[in-house]
């Protein structure tokens, strides 16, 4: 199952986002599992703020 989830962010940050989505779907191209993809994920230090921020920003979204 897939969701989408929409968040506003800078360039910058954006361009993180979608490098790390472009290093993500390499990792499914090397047969990586689940597990070790997110562990990898995790080390690459992505841009992410608080997850309560994150909640309160995504419930807004959908409300507005």
């Amino acid at each position: 199952m897939t969701k989408r989830l929409q968040i506003s962010g800078s360039k910058r940050e954006c361009s993180h986002i979608q490098a790390a989505a472009r290093r993500y779907e390499a990792l499914g191209e090397a047969g990586l599992g689940p597990r070790e993809a997110l562990a990898l994920l995790k080390s690459l230090n992505a841009p992410v703020g608080p997850v309560e921020t994150m909640i309160e920003e995504s419930i807004a979204g959908r409300y507005s």
